[in-house]
């Protein structure tokens, strides 16, 4: 495939045009691909709205994956206005006709604090399902649920069983939950010396969480200090992935030169990006630089100027 790479090399730009073409004679499944390609800017411009009008072909044509697709973008606002009913509605349908990922979006948007989707029972059942269509992530969704007795009698030692799996399959959320139960002994013996490997290999993986957590353990550690410039690394992959308490502690580092060479404009880069991000003592520490290093004219000018720098 063009695609994916032939003898003539990787050509996502041909594979587009081919993905239209085959698209435009009702092809499902292309329109589908060729929905991937807009929204993740491969072969053709990055462009959400083109990537929403292939996904609703895809789906419009009964193609199950399509309809969760298209009811992703609807529920992220990614292409306009979050719209959240019609998202489940495409969820359903999906779900419906066996696609196990829209089970698990289904589940997890019941499963939402004040959702007026369903109950805590359904939630459940729908990832269940998820989990046994396949889908890990909704296995580990299904195992958080478990642990808590969220729409179900609780069993910790299934919850251990299927974070396991999870963890086991790539997902790297499914081994961050698992390193925190081997650290509380629920579900499965204590071993905090494994459960801190795994929560290493859940940073890696892309977990956000979890190379906070990375952090912590070890600012709260006799090692603190020699561990330093490792502990601001794990931050920095927490800001990265999203997790803004993780760029509201990395800019504190910053600011005071801990592990990493002081940084005032990338502190006040930092705390801004926290902010902005919820963080309220990200607003706190951004509001105290800045107030500090406005104490004549000039100096607030230069703070002001400042608080537009963000974290590369």
């Amino acid at each position: 495939m063009a695609e994916g790479g032939d003898t003539g090399g990787a050509d996502p730009a041909r594979a587009a045009r081919l993905y239209r073409r085959a698209c435009g004679m009702s092809m499902a499944a292309s329109c589908a691909r060729l929905g991937t390609l807009y929204e993740t800017g491969r072969g053709v411009a990055a462009d959400t709205r083109q990537a929403l009008d292939f996904y609703r072909m895809a789906c419009d044509a009964e193609l199950a994956a399509g309809c969760a697709a298209f009811g992703r973008l609807l529920e992220s606002g990614a292409a306009g206005a979050i719209d959240a009913s019609s998202a489940a509605r495409h969820y359903r349908r999906a779900c419906d006709a066996g696609d196990a990922s829209g089970c698990a979006a289904l589940g997890r948007a019941m499963a939402r604090k004040g959702s007026s989707l369903g109950d805590a029972k359904q939630a459940t059942w729908l990832l269940r399902k998820a989990c046994e269509g396949g889908d890990r992530s909704g296995c580990v969704d299904l195992a958080v649920r478990l642990e808590r007795g969220e729409g179900g009698p609780a069993d910790a030692v299934a919850a251990v069983r299927l974070l396991e799996q999870s963890c086991e399959a790539g997902q790297a959320r499914g081994c961050g939950h698992l390193a925190r139960m081997l650290d509380r002994g629920r579900g499965a013996d204590r071993d905090q010396d494994r459960a801190a490997r795994l929560r290493e290999r859940a940073c890696d993986g892309g977990a956000a969480d979890s190379c906070a957590e990375l952090a912590r353990l070890w600012a709260a550690s006799d090692q603190a200090d020699a561990m330093a410039a490792r502990i601001a690394g794990w931050l920095r992959q927490a800001c990265e992935g999203g997790l803004w308490s993780g760029c509201d502690e990395l800019g504190a580092r910053y600011e005071r030169g801990h592990g990493v060479q002081s940084d005032a404009p990338r502190a006040i880069g930092l705390y801004r990006r926290a902010c902005a991000g919820g963080e309220a003592s990200g607003c706190t520490h951004l509001g105290a630089m800045l107030e500090a290093a406005s104490r004549t004219a000039v100096e607030r000018a230069k703070a002001l100027s400042l608080i537009h720098i963000s974290e590369p």
